[in-house]
C-alpha cells in the first residue's frame, strides 16, 4: 500500500509538469485519443479488484497503469496480470502482460504497469486475468 501511495504522489507531482510541456504534435494526438470512460471502469474478478486504470500516451506508445487490490481473505501470489484490450465489437486489439511478482495481502493493492506500441484509440474494454 505504501508503494501505491508513493506512486500516486509522484504521479500527482509529475503530471502537471508533463501537461505544461505538451507540444503541438501531442495536442493533435490528444484529439484522436479514446476518451471513453467505460474503459476505466472497476472490474472485480476472483477476489481481485482492478481499478483506477489510466492510459498514458506518448510518441513511444501507451502505458496502462491499473491498481490491483486483493479483497479476499488470503494472500495472493501474483506473478503476472494479463490485459486483453477489446474494441466495441469484442475483437481483441492487443493482449498485454504486466509483471507483479509478489504476494498481495488481503486489503492491500499493487500497481501494475503494461506498455504497448499498438493504437488503442478504439479500445472500449479491458479483461483482466492473473497468471
Amino acid at each position: 500500500m505504501k508503494n501505491l501511495k508513493k506512486f500516486l504522489v509522484v504521479m500527482l507531482l509529475v503530471c502537471p509538469i508533463l501537461v505544461g510541456c505538451t507540444s503541438e504534435k501531442e495536442e493533435q494526438k490528444k484529439e484522436e485519443e479514446n476518451t471513453d470512460t467505460s474503459v476505466f471502469k472497476t472490474v472485480t474478478k476472483d477476489n481481485l479488484v482492478y481499478r483506477n486504470s489510466s492510459f498514458e500516451v506518448t510518441e513511444n506508445g501507451t502505458t496502462i497503469i491499473t491498481e490491483v487490490e486483493n479483497i479476499g481473505e488470503d494472500s495472493r501470489e501474483i506473478t503476472t496480470v494479463a490485459l486483453e484490450l477489446k474494441d466495441k465489437d469484442g475483437n481483441i486489439v492487443d493482449t498485454l502482460s504486466s509483471y507483479i511478482g509478489k504476494d498481495i495481502k488481503p486489503n492491500d493493492s499493487e500497481a501494475t504497469i503494461a506498455k504497448t506500441e499498438a493504437d488503442l484509440s478504439n479500445v472500449v474494454s479491458i479483461d483482466y486475468s492473473v497468471n
